[in-house]
């Protein structure tokens, strides 16, 4: 897959999140963005998916097994290619000290 790594030094935030097609939430069909320092990794468990660049229009499959990175301020949605149980992981840059 032609997307650059999550870059180095950066630290969990929050608690992963866990979806299937039964409950994935509709925010995450439609276009939106992480926020600035924050990074993403959809990691889809089961099934399959398509993560979409709204920026590129460029659609990236994800079948069970395999990772996406999602970069920050990066417009994006993903779709959902019959059953699936995904997990979304999120980091942030760490603050300077």
């Amino acid at each position: 897959m032609p997307r650059g790594p999550l870059p180095e030094g950066l630290v969990a935030s929050g608690n992963p999140l866990e979806f299937t097609d039964a409950d994935m939430p509709n925010a995450l069909l439609r276009e939106h963005a992480l926020g600035q320092g924050h990074w993403g990794v959809l990691r889809v468990l089961e099934g399959a998916m398509t993560f979409v660049d709204m920026g590129t229009n460029e659609e990236f499959p994800v079948p069970a097994g395999e990772s996406v990175p999602i970069h920050p301020q990066e417009p994006h949605r993903v779709v959902v290619n019959g059953p699936v149980r995904c997990r979304l992981e999120f980091y942030a840059e760490r603050n300077p000290s």
